[in-house]
């Protein structure tokens, strides 16, 4: 059923025929449907109602121009892709009822440098925030696990866990070569293979003495200019290749 620009079914927008710039979803829409508006260069806003409370699989892929988006407060679940390779969007608030996102939600959102996770989020999707404009970053309290490659390749300059941070993934933060500043939480458990791969201005690096377990190659790639400070004991737990290619200065306390 076609309503003015849009294309609903049994409360489904499956699709938009209209001319972009600022677009209004009608409140009759509960879903927004896989590739809804994939590739639409022409729109500019979206503003969500309250009654949406799925976005999904790749929603908005590749809307180059889309500069802003509003969601609704009954938001729920953002599918995987829903928003990347929006290369415009520069901030996204997400209500507190969003309680799942997807992988690789707002990859390549090369101007995204300000976001506000819900409070019922307990962790960041594999690849969610990959290659993004994010600079600054102070982890929710809330977020228990970075899941794999999640900051990869960002242009992340400041990190700082929270107090709940249990588990940083595979390659969560490779290549990220503008990273300067990463400070760690105690209660961190597990920093898993290749987690801060080529990461070259990171000046020093404290792992807490919470940590169990530390991965192959977690910090491949960091030179001799680099410090990296582990507790003694808890370090009889790391993998044996956690020093792989790491010429880092390593300082125990």
């Amino acid at each position: 059923m076609k309503i003015n620009d849009f294309i609903i079914e049994n409360g489904e927008l499956l699709g938009y025929a209209g001319n972009g710039g600022c677009v209004v979803i009608p409140d009759s829409v509960k879903y927004i449907g896989e590739d809804a508006f994939r590739g639409n260069r022409k729109i500019k806003s979206v503003d969500i109602p309250d009654s949406v409370v799925e976005i999904r699989k790749h929603a908005f892929y590749f809307c180059t121009g889309l500069e802003k988006i509003t969601l609704g407060k009954n938001v729920e679940f953002l599918g995987l892709g829903a928003f990347a390779y929006c290369e415009k969007l520069t901030e996204f608030i997400m209500p507190d009822s969003v309680n799942k996102i997807g992988e690789w939600l707002f990859y390549n959102c090369l101007k995204l440098n300000n976001i506000v996770f819900s409070k019922k989020l307990i962790c960041i999707e594999n690849f969610s925030l990959s290659a993004t404009g994010i600079k600054n970053f102070e982890l929710p309290p809330q977020i228990e696990r970075i899941g794999k490659g999640a900051f990869a390749e960002s242009r992340i300059e400041n990190f700082m866990a929270g107090a709940g941070l249990k588990e940083i993934g595979i390659i969560a933060f490779e290549k990220c070569f503008a990273l300067k500043s990463v400070t760690l939480s105690d209660g961190l458990k597990k920093i898993d293979i290749w987690a801060f791969n080529n990461c070259p201005k990171i000046a020093t690096l404290k792992i807490p003495a919470s940590v169990e377990f530390v991965g192959s190659h977690a910090f491949h790639g960091f030179t001799d200019k680099q410090k990296v400070f582990i507790n003694k004991a808890a370090a009889k737990n790391f993998s044996v290749e956690w020093k792989e290619e790491c010429e880092a200065e390593i300082i125990e306390y």
